[in-house]
């Protein structure tokens, strides 16, 4: 694995979670978020196979969920999702940009030669839940993220939609982390304006000021020593 490393002037934190292979046991690897140290952090869920974090950027609240989608059996897969969607019920609002990324090991017929059963629940979900498969829209440049296979998503509710800028894949793998290839999101927020406080200004209050003055400075000139010329 080639390493590459992110930009020593932003610093980071990580939270993630195991993941369990088709065995029921944890796996070797994980789901896991990074995020930038200063967004303000509103909750995060530790899950069976995905991890989900809210923060605040810019105006916004912003949802994101890590999963894995294991080999399992078609029940299985379909409790794991329905969870996902009872996650996404319990704790987003109608003005969160939600976003969920991460290996589905499905195959949709419109990315590939081939669809398989999770391809199928995969895009099922996406329907039921008022999500977008970015990787199946033309802001997504690139196809394969693992080897000749389209694997990988990116799902996101409309606002979140509305927000992309570009999204790339990396199929020539300038930057190998994994096995997979990166999929790159660039999004643009809207910064948050910080509240004004607002003061009524009445008449009375620049003449008191004015008397305050006034009595200040008689003041000071009755302290401040006389000579006599």
């Amino acid at each position: 694995m080639r390493k590459h490393q992110l930009s020593k002037a932003i610093t980071y934190n990580i939270v993630h979670s195991k993941r369990r292979g088709a065995s029921g046991k944890n796996s070797n690897g994980g789901v896991a978020i990074l995020y930038r140290e200063n967004y303000e952090v509103d909750w995060h869920h530790e899950g069976i196979d995905f991890i989900a974090q809210a923060v605040w950027i810019g105006k916004r609240r912003w949802v994101f969920i890590s999963f894995y989608v294991k080999h399992g059996t078609d029940r299985e897969n379909k409790t794991f999702l329905k969870t996902l969607a009872s996650k996404i019920k319990q704790t987003c609002t109608p003005t969160d940009c939600l976003v969920l990324g991460g290996d589905a090991n499905a195959h949709i017929l419109s990315l590939a030669a081939k669809s398989n059963r999770r391809g199928q629940l995969l895009e099922e979900f996406a329907v039921e839940n008022g999500l977008t498969i970015l990787n199946m829209t033309d802001r997504c440049e690139g196809r394969y993220t693992r080897e000749k296979s389209a694997i990988d998503y990116f799902l996101m509710n409309s606002i979140a939609l509305s927000h992309v800028e570009k999204t790339t894949v990396d199929e020539d793998r300038l930057i190998a982390m994994s096995d997979h290839n990166l999929i790159s999101l660039r999004c643009r927020a809207a910064r948050r304006t910080p509240q004004l406080t607002k003061r009524r200004v009445t008449k009375v209050q620049p003449q008191l000021a004015a008397q305050n003055a006034e009595k200040q400075l008689a003041d000071r000139l009755d302290t401040m020593p006389r000579t006599c010329g």
